[in-house]
């Protein structure tokens, strides 16, 4: 085996005593023929996470000090990676013994390529395969043009566009100690999620190009504290809330140093307007949610999936309160009900 490290895996983990551990031993058992390091970052968890994680000699081990939130965890990962190629690994997640190699492959098609994504299925708490459909599967699957969709799907928030634990990137492609500086300066980085405002930053460059590796490398486990985004209580609620809009307020800053403009500009505006109208919807402020709301509508029809559950979800806080709409919603996603999940949403 090559002696030199060209690939990193950064796995970020706070309170995942019951995953991590799986989430290691699937990084760990890649079949790449090439050299590769695996750091992984505990957001001082309060559990038994970090006790587990220290029983891997291989792995490199980070602590934060005091609980920094997703993206300062990652950058924190990133700062210590060695490899150009860098691989990103929720500890809740697991992967395909060829995730590293399949993706490295599609990588080394193009040396414009910065970023490459890929399919994934869903898992439950046991890692049992739940049946649902793939996104990636239904429109990057079948595609000729998939990497020029995947460049187009960030740039434009489309939901076909998996990133989490299925995205990579290419440190010398996209600048990635430019990204840290950069997200270490937001007003808030630690409530503003991680792998949105990385894509973005990659791809927003004009000579970066995208690749999609057409297999199923990861396997996304659906448990209580991701299932529906956990709005399992108002705090909670606001809190995902609170999280998106912030996260698009980041994406709204790369639009601008990026000088995007036409419809990538206009979504990531539009998205963090829709964000900040549900923080005034749950938290009490109806003037304001109405008055935004109303201002909402070409938003929404032009996200065809939110239309209706965003009228459903107005009227029923609006009327009920955001406690009583909880309890609705604990019913509606409770077990032998449907769920459509985001990670970037409420």
């Amino acid at each position: 085996m090559p002696s030199s490290i060209v690939a990193s895996i950064v796995i970020t983990c706070y309170n995942l005593e019951k995953y991590i551990a799986s989430a290691i031993y699937s990084a760990l058992s890649q079949d790449c023929g090439e050299a590769f390091e695996i750091i992984v970052v505990d957001d001082a968890s309060s559990d038994r996470s970090l006790e587990i994680i220290s029983e891997f000699d291989a792995v490199k081990l980070i602590r934060m000090p005091f609980n920094s939130g997703v993206l300062l965890a990652t950058i924190a990962g990133i700062r210590s990676c060695i490899g150009d190629y860098i691989f990103f690994l929720d500890g809740d997640d697991l992967w395909s013994p060829s995730k590293l190699r399949l993706t490295l492959e599609a990588f080394k098609a193009s040396d414009h390529i910065g970023l490459v994504t890929h399919d994934l299925n869903f898992v439950d708490v046991l890692g049992r395969q739940i049946q649902r459909n793939s996104r990636p599967a239904q429109v990057l699957s079948v595609a000729l043009n998939s990497g020029e969709l995947v460049k187009k799907g960030i740039l434009n928030h489309s939901d076909y566009v998996w990133l989490g634990s299925a995205y990579a990137v290419r440190r010398s492609k996209v600048d990635l100690e430019g990204f840290c500086r950069w997200a270490e300066s937001l007003p808030n980085p630690s409530q503003t999620y991680q792998d949105w405002p990385l894509a973005y930053w990659c791809v927003s460059i004009d000579s970066v190009e995208c690749a999609f590796a057409n297999q199923t490398l990861m396997s996304y486990r659906l448990h209580g504290a991701n299932y529906s985004g956990d709005a399992s209580t108002v705090d909670k609620a606001v809190s995902n809330v609170r999280k998106g809009y912030l996260t698009s307020a980041a994406i709204c800053q790369i639009c601008v140093i990026r000088s995007l403009r036409g419809y990538p500009l206009w979504f990531s505006r539009a998205k963090k307007h829709y964000y900040s109208y549900m923080l005034d919807l749950y938290c009490g402020r109806k003037s304001k949610a109405v008055i935004k709301f109303a201002l909402l509508q070409f938003y929404l029809i032009a996200t065809s999936n939110l239309f209706l559950k965003e009228w459903v979800r107005f009227f029923a806080i609006f009327f009920l309160g955001p406690d009583k709409f909880i309890v609705m919603l604990k019913f509606v996603f409770s077990p032998g009900h449907s769920v459509t999940h985001s990670r970037w949403s409420c």
